[in-house]
């Protein structure tokens, strides 16, 4: 049952960090950084307080977003494929197979005790991922 607990939570763990760190990196690449003042990116990193910022209604903003986004799912999947097929994702799915293959070839697997220790590893994930964004 302890070895269920393990591998389940480790490969599931890996398997959502793999995930973070393959959309960050995405993001990190598609999103133009421009620093206009050092001192603005400090006090308000995501400019939210300049000036020249719209004063639209938000729920018009959040209709014409979604007429913009209808039509263009395949063109919005073909973007994020990068993320998607990155060696990070790969490798941590493979080590999630490979775990279950190991418990299920030497008799050790015991269901509900990896889905158990599945389920805990995506409540630390979950965990340590409020704890990151909370540090920043």
């Amino acid at each position: 049952m302890l070895v269920n607990i393990v591998v389940g939570s480790i490969t599931a763990f890996l398997v959502i960090l793999s995930s973070f760190f393959s959309f960050q990196r995405l993001v990190k690449r598609k999103v133009p950084m421009h620093v206009n003042d050092p001192i603005d990116t400090i006090e308000d990193p995501h400019d939210l307080y300049s000036e020249d910022r719209d004063t639209e209604d938000i729920k018009e903003v959040i209709k014409e977003e979604k007429k913009s986004l209808k039509g263009k799912s395949f063109k919005n999947m073909y973007k994020g494929a990068p993320a998607s097929f990155s060696m990070y994702r790969i490798s941590s799915y493979g080590i999630f197979v490979m775990g279950f293959i190991y418990l299920q070839n030497n008799g050790f697997l015991d269901i509900w005790s990896y889905l158990g220790g599945i389920s805990f590893g995506l409540v630390s994930s979950v965990i340590v991922g409020m704890y990151i964004f909370k540090k920043r």
